[in-house]
């Protein structure tokens, strides 16, 4: 089995539009009208689950939006924030009001494209790829749109493939990936798309590779005497082998990439490392790039990328 540290993915494990609320909380300065200091709106926003349940942290906000909403003052990131906690509330209906007045009011917000991916994700989720590339090509300086789409089709493909639904798993990774390959072709400057796209193939190597090891079945059908048997499990066999190859060459491919568009990104360079050293076996390889991020770690210039 390739013996692949993963900590570096949780990094990228998706999120919801919190975050771009709480930038644009801050931004506005209306945290003073909730909370008595920065400081205690980022506690308030640290633990997302926390966030997201029934807490006098989200009840205040969601009265003062309230607020905002009945005197007809509401910004792009107030629907946004309203479509969001009506879809978790489950008032499916409310959200949809939300979302329609918004929209009516902001065609252009970049929020309210937020909410309308949000909304299309709980309700018609068969939308979300067509609306996110409109979303974005409106939008083209937002590259976090298709990401943001990406990552919902990873997380389907990966609950999917964790189910033994081999067929809708395949079906959402390549929905992933085309959004990848939208985001790189909006902006091919940017290194996230490449690192992402590139993550999504590593971690679709490990699964395989987890997958061989407990396929005990083919392991035994290849010392059978069964030639039938015996030829079904080479072909399963063949087929772990190249899909872990491939996708582990390719997932390469978008890191080095990566860094040759961002040398000073320690997370790329982690990544890197780690491919090296545990399915490549490199170890001189891995580190160079190691000594590398400790050079960076150190407050240290570097010439130039590796790639």
């Amino acid at each position: 089995m390739i013996k692949l540290v993963l900590l570096f993915y949780c990094f990228f494990i998706p999120q919801t539009f919190n975050a771009h609320l709480l930038a644009q909380i801050k931004y506005q300065g209306w945290y003073k009208s909730v909370y008595s200091s920065e400081h205690e709106l980022n506690s308030a926003f640290s633990d997302y689950s926390l966030y997201m349940s029934k807490t006098k942290y989200q009840e205040s906000l969601f009265r003062d939006v309230i607020k905002v909403y009945d005197q007809k003052k509401t910004r792009p990131f107030e629907y946004l924030y309203l479509v969001e906690i009506s879809i978790e509330k489950s008032d499916i209906k409310k959200a949809g009001k939300y979302l329609k007045e918004g929209k009516e009011k902001y065609p252009d917000s970049i929020e309210i494209a937020y909410a309308d991916i949000n909304y299309s994700i709980a309700t018609e989720p068969e939308l979300v790829e067509e609306k996110a590339k409109t979303y974005s090509t409106k939008h083209y300086k937002e590259p976090s749109l298709i990401l943001y789409s990406a990552s919902y089709f990873e997380q389907l493909s990966q609950l999917n493939r964790d189910n033994n639904d081999n067929y809708k798993a395949q079906l959402y990774f390549d929905i992933a990936d085309r959004f990848y390959s939208y985001a790189i072709a909006f902006n091919n400057k940017n290194s996230i798309p490449f690192l992402r796209k590139g993550l999504l193939y590593y971690k679709l190597a490990v699964d395989v590779s987890k997958n061989q090891d407990s396929d005990l079945t083919t392991k035994m059908n290849l010392k059978s005497k069964d030639e039938d048997l015996k030829r079904e499990a080479m072909g399963m066999a063949s087929f772990y082998s190249v899909t872990i190859s491939n996708s582990l060459s390719f997932a390469l491919s978008n890191f080095k990439k990566a860094e040759n568009l961002d040398p000073y990104n320690l997370i790329t360079l982690s990544v890197i490392a780690s491919i090296f050293e545990n399915a490549f076996k490199d170890e001189q390889m891995s580190l160079t790039v190691r000594t590398r991020m400790k050079l960076i770690q150190s407050g240290g210039k570097i010439e130039s990328s590796l790639f």
